[in-house]
């Protein structure tokens, strides 16, 4: 899966994945940073990436593109 980061290669093509839905064209598709960001990248990626990992993975894109964990801004410390 693409998510996964078991290699150096791994973690590369993590790292191509998340600077696209952070920073490039993905980034037009979810709009991190505005409301409903979160659930547009389940959307967007829930195609290609299931449950816990899913969810994993749209939080580190709403982090690397924010700066922010998803919830983070309405004072949320990370429960669930």
């Amino acid at each position: 899966m693409a998510t996964e980061e078991t290699s150096a290669t791994g973690a590369a093509a993590t790292q191509r994945l998340l600077k696209y839905w952070a920073h490039g064209p993905g980034a037009a598709k979810i709009q991190p940073g505005t409301p409903g960001a979160f659930r547009r990248c389940q959307t967007e990626l829930g195609k290609y990436i299931q449950g816990r990992q899913l969810d994993g993975f749209c939080a580190r894109v709403i982090h690397e593109a924010t700066g922010e964990w998803p919830g983070q801004h309405r004072g949320d410390k990370g429960g669930d």
